[in-house]
């Protein structure tokens, strides 16, 4: 996981929310950190899992809303 100690709060928070939006296990979620505010605190996160990604961003009163809805992740590269 991308994020610092201090967010893991907030990263808990948006596995919970993320679980039940992308219907996957909290446990097969990978969560990382996709941009910052000005002042240095996690504004961004990325959520990927069970063939499915969304991002989640701060909208401030320690809450997250998804941003861009469920989508599928991207299909390997053929080798």
């Amino acid at each position: 996981m991308n994020v610092t100690q201090q967010n893991a709060e907030s990263v808990e928070h948006v596995r919970k929310r993320a679980s039940f939006d992308l219907s996957c296990a909290p446990d097969k979620l990978n969560i990382v950190e996709l941009g910052r505010d000005g002042w240095d605190r996690v504004s961004t996160l990325g959520v990927e899992g069970c063939e499915k990604k969304a991002t989640y961003v701060y909208i401030g009163n320690s809450s997250w809303a998804l941003d861009t809805g469920e989508r599928k992740a991207a299909a390997p590269a053929p080798q």
